[in-house]
C-alpha cells in the first residue's frame, strides 16, 4: 500500500501538484523505502514516461530487480539500477517484462553497434550530392548555396528562382533535416524523401513527401501544404506535426502535436486539434493519441504506448535495415509498451523485445523470422 501511495506521490511531484501535506508524506515515503525509490526513479527516467508508472505491476518488477541485484556479478551490483532494471507494464491483459542486463545475450546473430546516421543525398536538376561526403560546411551549387551546420540541418543561404526544385532523400538508418526558405525545420526518417522549392513564392508554399517526415512549420498568413505520395493534401498555417506515408505499409498517418491542420483528398477533409491523429486507407479515422509517442523517431528513444507490435517491428527495420516476417500474421496485433535505443545494437534490442513478448528471433535468409515463444 505505501509503495502504491509513493507512486501516486511521485507522479504529482513531477506534475508539480503536490500539498504541502502531501510533501511532508513524500518525503517519509522516499526515506522508508530509500532502495524502492532508487529503483522507482531509474524506472521512470530510462524505460518509461512517468505517466506510464501506474500501469506497472510494481512489486514483481521490483522483486525481478532485486534478485538481479543478488547475481555474483560484481559488476552488475555496483551499477545498481542503472544498468539493471526491470519492470511489467499491463496492457490489454498481455504482461510484458522491459529489463536490460549485463547477463550473456541469447545468440540472435552478431552485429555492430546501431549509430543512426545523419546523410541523405540532396538531388538537383543537375546533380547528385552525397551530403555526408561534402568536404567543408557550405555547397554552392549553380543556383544555390547551403550551409551545412553541426547538428546536420541543411539551411539555404542564396535566393534563387522559385521554379528550381531539390529533392532530400535518406536511406536506412539515415536520417536529416533540412531548414526551408521560409524558416520551416523539417526532420526527415529513414527512406524517406521530400521535394521543395529552393525558394517559396510569394504566394505559395508547397512541398511533396514520401515516407516519414516531422515538421515545424514556420507561422505565416500563406498556408503551408503537404502533398503525401497517395494525393492527400495537408494545409496548416504555422504548427508541428507528424505525417507518415510510407508506400509499403498502405496508408497516411497524420499526427498533430501543436497548432491545427486540415487533411483532405478527392472524396474527405477534417481538421485535426493538439493530440488527434487521423489515419487514412480508404477513409478517415480520426483518433486521440499522444502525439509525443508518434514523433519520438527524431529523438534519442523511440518510445510507443499501446502500440501494435508490427508497427514497432517497422522501426526496427527503418532503424537496422533488416527484414523481418511473422510466422502468425495475427501477432501483430499485439499492443506493447517501451522503447527502442537508437543507440543500442539490434541484437539487445530485440532480446528485450522478445523476453518483454514472448517472442523468438530466428535468422533465415537474410530476414528475422518471428515466432511465438512458449510461456513461462
Amino acid at each position: 500500500m505505501n509503495r502504491s501511495r509513493l507512486i501516486d506521490l511521485y507522479i504529482k511531484k513531477h506534475q508539480s501538484s503536490l500539498s504541502n501535506q502531501e510533501k511532508d508524506e513524500f518525503d517519509q515515503l522516499r526515506f522508508q523505502h530509500s532502495i524502492y525509490f532508487q529503483w522507482l526513479q531509474s524506472v521512470s527516467q530510462e524505460v518509461v514516461v512517468l505517466e506510464q508508472i501506474k500501469l506497472v505491476d510494481k512489486d514483481r518488477a521490483y522483486q525481478k530487480t532485486i534478485e538481479q541485484l543478488k547475481s555474483p556479478n560484481k559488476h552488475l551490483a555496483s551499477l545498481l539500477l542503472k544498468v539493471a532494471c526491470s519492470i511489467a507494464i499491463l496492457v490489454t491483459g498481455l504482461t510484458i517484462y522491459f529489463y536490460r542486463t549485463t547477463a550473456p545475450l541469447q545468440p540472435i546473430a552478431q552485429v555492430k553497434p546501431n549509430t543512426i546516421q545523419h546523410s541523405a543525398q540532396l538531388i538537383t536538376s543537375d546533380e547528385v550530392y552525397e551530403l555526408n561526403k561534402i568536404k567543408g560546411d557550405a555547397i554552392d551549387g549553380k543556383d544555390f548555396k547551403l550551409v551545412k551546420n553541426e547538428n546536420n540541418h541543411l539551411t539555404y543561404k542564396k535566393q534563387v528562382d522559385t521554379t528550381i526544385f531539390h529533392t532530400v532523400k535518406t536511406a536506412t538508418s539515415n536520417q536529416y533535416s533540412v531548414v526551408l526558405s521560409d524558416g520551416s525545420k523539417i526532420h526527415i526518417n529513414s527512406n524517406s524523401q521530400i521535394r521543395y522549392p529552393v525558394t517559396f513564392s510569394a504566394h505559395k508554399r508547397e512541398v511533396f513527401i514520401e515516407g516519414e517526415v516531422y515538421c515545424d512549420i514556420a507561422k505565416d498568413d500563406i498556408p503551408f501544404i503537404i502533398h503525401t505520395s497517395d494525393n492527400r493534401e495537408i494545409s496548416v498555417l504555422g504548427t508541428q506535426f507528424n505525417v507518415r506515408n510510407y508506400k509499403e505499409e498502405g496508408y497516411t498517418e497524420v499526427t498533430l502535436v501543436e497548432g491545427k491542420v486540415r487533411v483532405s483528398d478527392d472524396d474527405n477533409q477534417c481538421i485535426l486539434k493538439p493530440n488527434q491523429q487521423v489515419l487514412i486507407t480508404d477513409q478517415f479515422e480520426v483518433r486521440a493519441v499522444e502525439s509525443a509517442y508518434y514523433a519520438s523517431w527524431t529523438q534519442p528513444i523511440i518510445r510507443f504506448h499501446n502500440m501494435k507490435l508490427g508497427r514497432v517491428i517497422n522501426s526496427f527495420e527503418q532503424l537496422y535495415g533488416v527484414s523481418f516476417q511473422f510466422e502468425n500474421p495475427a501477432i501483430k496485433e499485439k499492443l506493447i509498451a517501451g522503447g527502442i535505443v537508437k543507440a543500442q545494437t539490434l541484437q539487445a534490442n530485440l532480446h528485450i523485445l522478445a523476453e518483454s513478448c514472448n517472442l523468438t528471433f530466428i535468422k533465415q535468409s537474410g530476414r528475422y523470422i518471428i515466432k511465438e515463444s512458449l510461456s513461462n
